[in-house]
Formats: structure tokens, C-alpha cells, sequence
């Protein structure tokens, strides 16, 4: 067998280690994601027998699979002799196999398969959750490794929380944009540049990678809060008002409690824990805000949120104390929002409203 030197971007090295279970590219267009992963995997299946599983969420045929990307690659690294392309999977002269398949069509004989070592999904920002639950532990071969690529498409995609924003053991997540790809081509030069000028937000989705926020579950843009930060520096006004210290509690399972601590319109720090009960929690509050030296605590008063208030009603009373109810009542029903529309007209509740009064602030300031 013939010796290979092929260079690759040095955010692809982690395709050449074994100590990753998931590999996790994702980024914009151009940057050579699924070219790179292509290349990698028919040298490694020329290098030792390797079984790997292509797939992506919806594979209607073999057309809307990889495997000419495949064998484009074998075409350019001269490895023809060696493998045989077929119109349904690749197989190399030293054993090595690609087989393709759907996973929401396939996902129970995916379930029965053995001896896969390596999977590579494609375009996983459309792979639901009940695909990666069957998918995963299907493939547990001593050593065997899941590949993903794709380009983020909600923050809030499974996949997107799953590997980037929860990874779990063993993951090596990495973002890879135009600027990784040293073969990026003139002509997304000139549609990249052209789209930064004309829409920069959606520059920054299909060319930095960025995920959006359009979700009934995200109304403030992420783009807004970049812009938040440190406004009143760049503005020119410093914090004044009232010190306010807004306290949410924990609820069950992976929830957290947290503190904001807010001078005027700024926020000027934020504390997250997870440890202690809501009493332990309800203490930490206080003593941090006596410390901020604020006027006010305000926290969630429903739910777990009612324990916190009675035990604030036992603290001595060195500062105001008052809870917020998320189910209440719109405040100023009768005044305006916008032209012919009042508040009780726009919101159902405190909560709706308390929501688009943050991100009518965020928009105000972008």
C-alpha cells in the first residue's frame, strides 16, 4: 500500500484522533466541512478496514446521499484501483465499507445494525431528537466515533443544543468558517461580500455560522445583545438609579438559580449556581445584594418562588423585598403601546409584557 501526504486545515486534525467518541464541525457556507470529513474518512478506510454509516435526517435515494462526494475524493487521491464505487455503497479492497441510509426512514434497521465503527451525519441540523436518541446508542463498537457536520440553523435545534451548547463527554466541537478553508472559492468571495454589505445579520448566519434566533421561544436577536454591552460606555452615560438585585430560583432537574445585578438600565454582573436548597439560595441572595448594596430584591414568587418569599418575610429588613408574578395582570392596561393598540390589547400577562419590554430595550439600543 502506496504512502498518502495529504495536508488538511488545522481544525480538522481532531478527524485523525481516537479519543474522541463525537466530532462536531459546524459553521457557515464554504468552509469545507463536508469536503474535508469526505477525504478524511476514504484515507482512513484505505489506510485499515473501517465500516462507515453515511446518513442525514431524510435520504430520499442514493442521489441525496454523499456517496459521490465520496468518490470524488477518490478520484482526486487516485484511489480507484482500490475501491469500488457502486450505485449504492463503496467497498475497498482491504474490507473497508460505506453503506447510506436515511435516519427517519430507516431509524429501525439503523437500531439492528452492528460493527459500524465510524457514522458520519450530514446536515445535522435537521436531525430531530428521536433520531439521535435511537442513533447514538446504536452505535457502540469499542472505539467507534460519530461525525457531525452541518451549518447551525436554530439556536434552539436539538442538534445545535446536543453538541454545542451541552456537549457531552468525549466531544470535540469545533467551528469551522470561510476563513478555515484555504481553497475558498472567488466566486462565494464575491456573494459573501455582497450579502455582508446588504444584510449583515444574515451574512452572519450562512457565512459565520451563526444560528438564528425566529422562534416563538426567542424574540430578542443575538445580534441585539452584542450590542447591549457596554452601550452606556460607548453612549456615554453612566449607571444611576435605583440597585436592583433579580433573584430566579431553581426549579427541578438541570435548573439553575441566578442573580442579576442591576444598576438603572445596567446590568452589571450575573451570578449562576446550582448547589443548595431554596432556602441556601434565598440566603446567598441577601447576602449578595446587602454586599451590591441594592434597594430592592426581586424574585420569581411562583412555583418553587413561593418558599423564598416566606422565608425573605423572616430575614431582617435591610432592603426592600418584592416578588414577581409571571401569571399576573398587565400593568398600565389603559395606556398605549403602540398607535391604536394598548397594553391589555398587545399582552395576556406581566410575563408576555415584562418580555417585550427587555426586548423592545434590546432593539432600542441596536
Amino acid at each position: 500500500m502506496s504512502q498518502l501526504n495529504i495536508q488538511f486545515p488545522t481544525k480538522f486534525k481532531p478527524l485523525f484522533e481516537s479519543i474522541w467518541r463525537f466530532i462536531i464541525f459546524y459553521g457557515g457556507r464554504g468552509s469545507g466541512k463536508s469536503f474535508s470529513i469526505a477525504r478524511a474518512l476514504v484515507l482512513r478506510a484505505y489506510q485499515s478496514p473501517v465500516r462507515v454509516l453515511c446518513c442525514r435526517e431524510i435520504q430520499k435515494s442514493i442521489s441525496d446521499s454523499v456517496i459521490q462526494m465520496l468518490a470524488d475524493q477518490i478520484e482526486m487521491l487516485g484511489l480507484r484501483a482500490f475501491f469500488d464505487v457502486q450505485k449504492t455503497q463503496i467497498i475497498g479492497q482491504n474490507g473497508s465499507r460505506f453503506t447510506f441510509a436515511g435516519l427517519k426512514t430507516n431509524i429501525t434497521s439503523i437500531k439492528s445494525m452492528t460493527g459500524i465503527d465510524v457514522v458520519w451525519v450530514e446536515e445535522g441540523e435537521n436531525v430531530s431528537k428521536e433520531s439521535w436518541d435511537i442513533l447514538i446508542p446504536t452505535i457502540r463498537e469499542d472505539g467507534s466515533q460519530i461525525i457531525v457536520s452541518f451549518n447551525p440553523k436554530n439556536i434552539l435545534d436539538d442538534t445545535y443544543q446536543r453538541f454545542v451548547i451541552h456537549p457531552p463527554e468525549r466531544c470535540k466541537s469545533v467551528l469551522v468558517n470561510w476563513q478555515d478553508n484555504p481553497y475558498f472559492p472567488k466566486e462565494l468571495m464575491e456573494d459573501m461580500e455582497q450579502m455582508r454589505e446588504r444584510d449583515y445579520e444574515l451574512y452572519r448566519h450562512v457565512y459565520e455560522g451563526e444560528p438564528v434566533a425566529d422562534s416563538d421561544l426567542a424574540i430578542i436577536k443575538p445580534v441585539w445583545i452584542e450590542y447591549a454591552v457596554d452601550a452606556h460606555l460607548k453612549l456615554g452615560f453612566t449607571a444611576k438609579g435605583m440597585k436592583k438585585v433579580g433573584f430566579d430560583v431553581a426549579d427541578e432537574g438541570a435548573d439553575s438559580n441566578a442573580n442579576a445585578f442591576v444598576h438603572g438600565s445596567v446590568v452589571l454582573d450575573i451570578e449562576v449556581w446550582k448547589n443548595g436548597d431554596v432556602i441556601d439560595s434565598a440566603n446567598r441572595t441577601n447576602q449578595s445584594a446587602v454586599k451590591f448594596k441594592a434597594d430592592l430584591i426581586i424574585f420569581d414568587s411562583i412555583g418553587v418562588g413561593a418558599g423564598v418569599k416566606a422565608h425573605f418575610k423572616r430575614l431582617p429588613k435591610s432592603l426592600q423585598v418584592e416578588g414577581f408574578n409571571a401569571g399576573g395582570a398587565v400593568a398600565y392596561p389603559e395606556r398605549e403601546y403602540i398607535k391604536g393598540k394598548k397594553n391589555q390589547d398587545m399582552f395576556s400577562n406581566i410575563k408576555a409584557q415584562s418580555w417585550w419590554a427587555l426586548r423592545d430595550r434590546f432593539y432600542k439600543t441596536y
